[in-house]
């Protein structure tokens, strides 16, 4: 159940980027909890969403700390906070770059993304140099999650954290937030749930297909559903997994057979949280078998495409909004157009 209990929770102003499906519904929930929401995004038109929702709207990174300003003077608060909702790499780094300019000695910087940890250490320790406090934060539960109810993970300070935790807590549902000491502390829990992610749908996959291809006439979708109610292995993948089974019926026909990972679509990957948690287990000299094993399961699912590939593809679609359209898909569709347009001139 989510704490929404806006009126006796501390209201922020917060300079948010990055309105893609998290950090739309972020900006969103952030806006309809009492806090002030400027909105930035690349392209405007998520921004004009945000707006819809309570946000006020920022087109660049001026106009961004602009609003800020004339908000804040309204207000008992001191410090600029910044939330970046970005993918993880050199588009968050060259955000940063481009921002911290704008912020002063005090002020907060938060990094929502999926960044592996040594970048959020690295970054505190920049910012730490001018006065600036960064903050990692770890965001689970999905495009739905920001939006109704998520989990977060969170690092840094524990000071800044206790300043902050009114924001994290109407963002949340109930005790779906934690604080872990230091700078990249944060990520580092969110990069081994993600790791463990993997492995569960990883178990999920394989065991669905062994009862897709059993001598009995198994309704997959009853499967999930009796799965999914009372049993020892209830919870909220198996939940995505029915819902997929009922979209899609039993042969999942119109999913791809080759697993996305990272945050790419169907059949692609970028090297992420899971590949970050496996090296981690070799570092530590851990065993990594049930999470590795996933990991290579999904790129020999991209050679050879496999009903497993179509289970991860199909539960990564409904939990986190992960495309069903493969890098082929894509070319086909530009291929299409680019005749239609031919044959019109």
């Amino acid at each position: 159940m989510k704490q929404n209990k806006a009126k006796q929770l501390s209201k922020f102003t917060i300079g948010y980027i990055g309105l893609g499906k998290m950090g739309l519904n972020m900006a969103c929930n952030m806006a309809e909890n009492g806090h002030t929401v400027i909105a930035n995004n690349r392209s405007p038109d998520p921004i004009k969403k945000a707006v819809k929702h309570g946000a006020q709207a920022a087109y660049n990174t001026k106009e961004l700390f602009e609003k800020i300003k004339e908000n804040l003077k309204r207000k008992k608060q001191t410090k600029k906070i910044i939330w970046i909702m970005l993918p993880a790499g050199d588009i968050t780094e060259n955000k940063i770059k481009e921002i911290t300019p704008f912020l002063k000695r005090g002020d907060i910087l938060i990094d929502g993304s999926n960044s592996i940890y040594k970048d959020a250490i690295r970054r505190s320790k920049n910012l730490y140099k001018k006065g600036i406090n960064f903050v990692d934060v770890g965001v689970s539960g999905g495009p739905r999650g920001a939006r109704h109810g998520a989990c977060m993970m969170v690092g840094g300070s524990k000071n800044i954290f206790n300043y902050l935790k009114p924001l994290f807590t109407s963002l949340c549902v109930s005790y779906g937030v934690e604080h872990f000491n230091g700078p990249g502390a944060g990520h580092y829990v969110k990069m081994v749930h993600n790791g463990i992610e993997y492995g569960i749908m990883e178990s999920l996959a394989e065991g669905f297909e062994i009862l897709k291809k059993s001598r009995f006439d198994l309704n997959l979708m009853k499967v999930s559903r009796v799965y999914n109610h009372g049993s020892i292995i209830e919870s909220k993948l198996m939940t995505t997994l029915h819902k997929a089974f009922h979209k899609h019926g039993n042969s999942l026909v119109d999913v791809p057979g080759r697993a996305g990972q990272g945050g790419s679509a169907a059949g692609g990957k970028v090297k992420a949280e899971a590949d970050w948690t496996l090296d981690e287990a070799k570092v530590l000299k851990v065993h990594y078998h049930a999470i590795g094993g996933a990991v290579i399961e999904r790129a020999e699912s991209r050679e050879k495409p496999s009903y497993r590939g179509k289970i991860i593809n199909a539960v990564r679609n409904q939990f986190g909004g992960h495309s069903l359209k493969t890098a082929k898909d894509s070319v086909k569709k530009k291929k299409l157009k680019n005749k239609k347009s031919k044959k019109q001139k």
